[in-house]
């Protein structure tokens, strides 16, 4: 038996390939849905983040730049033995000495003073509110305003005059300034001028009950020693000025002097923003890696379960020719040639004897009774010789074997009418068998 070879099977084109993966996405549409709603929550997580944080960096930018940063601020330090040290009642004065310093005010803490809202109030709440000696340009040194009444002067620094700020006015009940507002002062009354409003790069300042330097050391019994110094210099001139402040407020122990930069704080929140960004924009960027790779997966899933159909036009082997010991259709004999075969009825069957007791119901034909054949029906084994079928590929099915082929056999002559019948047979063993 002679055949022709194989074709060899042809690799996929870009084109199929994506004909074919697409094929996954449209029957796994569950699938396909879950892993595009993770993409998209991905791409969402990711836009959000990039959009809050660049606003949120922004405003923090535009707050650093509006309150400054060449705020430095001068404290006590601690003594050789751990005790607090006092800065000189000349430091303020020694400070302003500094090439590059364009503002200095001053704060001492007055320690023996509570502030209560009446006598009445019990002595162990203080609600944490400090006394503070402050002066007169303290407001615009901290690029803080007032929000109500008006900040002390010259006039009133002398005299039982006090100022609030933000924290200390809502804890003490008072939002506005009217006339005869007074507190409960270092065993005294004392009137409310003005309520600040919060003061970013000093918030101790919020909690605070600010009086004139000279009333604080009539009335309160204040020393006069400066406990913080706010220093505004030229921005160019920061680190400058900082190497400096330390051996000028106090010459003979510059290390019992605590030298500050307010803004570092908001720049290290500003850095840490950043890390929670870059954080959230990595989730953000794990949750799109997922939801591709799942789609991938079904598009790759879906090329391989097809690769093997054997009905696709690139792994479909080449119809095999008949084999040469069949019979030239052209050389088989006219009908008009055949014999003559027997046109007679075939004899009736045989009946069995009938049962002589009497049935209980009447019997039913049974699924095998047929009519009788007619007598003009040709015989089954008196059919005409049939030319030999070409052996064509095998039609488009589920799921086949690409090494699928055909094999033509000839079964032998049938006696009853001399001629030869044609079978096709699907070998699934060997093409060439």
């Amino acid at each position: 038996m002679t055949t022709s070879p194989l074709t060899a099977p042809r690799r996929m084109t870009p084109a199929d390939l994506a004909r074919v993966a697409s094929v996954g996405l449209r029957t796994r549409k569950l699938r396909a849905s879950l892993s595009a709603l993770g993409i998209a929550i991905g791409v969402a997580a990711i836009v959000a983040v990039l959009g809050l944080s660049s606003s949120a960096e922004a405003g923090l930018r535009a707050k650093i730049a509006a309150l400054g940063t060449n705020l430095l601020t001068v404290t006590n330090g601690q003594t050789l033995f751990g005790q607090t040290a006092e800065l000189p009642k000349a430091a303020p004065a020694m400070i302003r000495r500094i090439s590059g310093v364009a503002q200095v005010q001053d704060t001492g803490t007055v320690s023996n003073a509570h502030v209560y809202r009446s006598p009445l109030i019990p002595a162990i709440e203080t609600n944490s509110l400090a006394v503070q000696a402050a002066s007169l340009g303290l407001p615009r040194a901290l690029g803080t305003s007032i929000a109500a009444g008006s900040y002390l002067n010259a006039a009133t620094a002398t005299e039982p005059v006090a100022v609030l700020g933000a924290a200390a006015a809502q804890d003490l009940g008072i939002n506005r300034i009217i006339g005869g507002e007074r507190i409960w002062l270092g065993g005294q009354w004392f009137y409310v001028t003005g309520i600040l409003r919060p003061a970013v790069l000093a918030s101790d300042i919020d909690s605070s009950v600010l009086v004139g330097f000279p009333a604080a050391e009539r009335y309160l019994h204040f020393d006069g020693h400066p406990s913080t110094i706010y220093v505004r210099s030229a921005t160019s001139q920061v680190s400058r000025v900082d190497n400096l402040l330390a051996a000028s407020a106090n010459p003979e122990n510059p290390n019992q002097v605590t030298v500050g930069l307010p803004s570092a704080a908001l720049t290290a929140q500003l850095d840490a923003n950043s890390a929670f960004n870059s954080l959230f924009f990595g989730l953000g960027a794990v949750a799109l890696l997922v939801g591709a790779v799942g789609v991938a997966n079904i598009m790759v899933i879906s090329v391989l379960e097809r690769r093997s159909a054997c009905a696709a036009p690139w792994v479909l082997p080449r119809a095999t020719s008949a084999p040469s010991s069949w019979p030239n259709p052209s050389s088989l004999p006219s009908p008009a040639a055949w014999p003559a075969c027997s046109s007679a009825p075939p004899p009736p069957p045989s009946t069995p004897t009938p049962n002589m007791s009497r049935p209980s119901s009447p019997p039913s034909p049974g699924p095998e009774a047929s009519p009788p054949p007619s007598s003009s029906a040709p015989s089954p084994a008196c059919s005409p010789p049939s030319a030999p079928p070409a052996c064509h590929p095998p039609r488009r099915s589920g799921r086949c074997e690409a090494s699928q082929s055909c094999s033509q056999r000839a079964p032998p002559v049938a006696p009853s009418c001399g001629r030869g019948s044609v079978k096709l047979h699907c070998n699934l063993t060997d093409p060439s068998a």
